[in-house]
């Protein structure tokens, strides 16, 4: 492999791995309960309706909601961030073409190291990006219906956790509901 594709096969598979590990699931802190992590599946101006990750819904209303953190803005942050370095480094090359001058290879190692940063930084960053819009979009109706802050309770501390599953109810004894054919009716009871 020659030496000018190698570091760009190395910052494919990195872009790869970041955007693949982009979270979906918002951090949303209750007044009531400890946090819970859970994608934002709809909401209406009173309700915020979860999804966890077993497929089970979880509505929660305004004054259960102290907080909502959707995914996405941080590694947006740091894809934005990387991009913008990477931009910044190819500002010598920038330079040395606009000018016309060569001054021993500044501009070839700003490329080098300018480049991974932009193609691993614009890919998480535009990724994460729809994942924030998509997950703020979806609580836009019940965010936009909130009480003042001085209204809703602190949140309860705690390291957030993921919805549990909902289990069907427990059957009831076969036949508990049918009555049975030969049993009479107690007295005083006419059929």
């Amino acid at each position: 492999m020659g030496e000018r594709v190698r570091p760009l096969v190395v910052a494919l598979a990195l872009m790869i791995g970041s955007a693949g590990c982009a979270r979906t699931t918002a951090t949303i802190r209750r007044t009531d309960d400890t946090p819970l992590e859970a994608q934002i599946d709809s909401s209406d101006r009173s309700t915020l309706r979860l999804r966890g990750p077993s497929g089970n819904i979880v509505s929660l209303d305004q004054y259960q909601v102290a907080s909502v953190d959707h995914p996405g803005n941080v590694m947006a942050l740091f894809g934005g961030v990387s991009a913008g370095l990477g931009l910044l480094l190819l500002t010598p090359l920038a330079v040395e073409r606009a000018t016309g001058t060569r001054d021993g290879g500044a501009g070839g190692l700003a490329a080098v190291l300018g480049v991974p940063y932009i193609i691993i930084g614009l890919p998480v960053f535009i990724a994460n990006m729809l994942i924030w819009d998509d997950s703020r979009a979806r609580a836009r109706e019940f965010e936009s219906a909130r009480p003042p802050p001085w209204m809703i309770a602190p949140p309860v501390p705690g390291r957030p956790t993921f919805i549990p599953p909902i289990r069907p109810l427990p059957a009831g004894p076969a036949g508990a509901d049918d009555e049975e054919p030969d049993r009479k009716p107690p007295s005083g009871f006419h059929r």
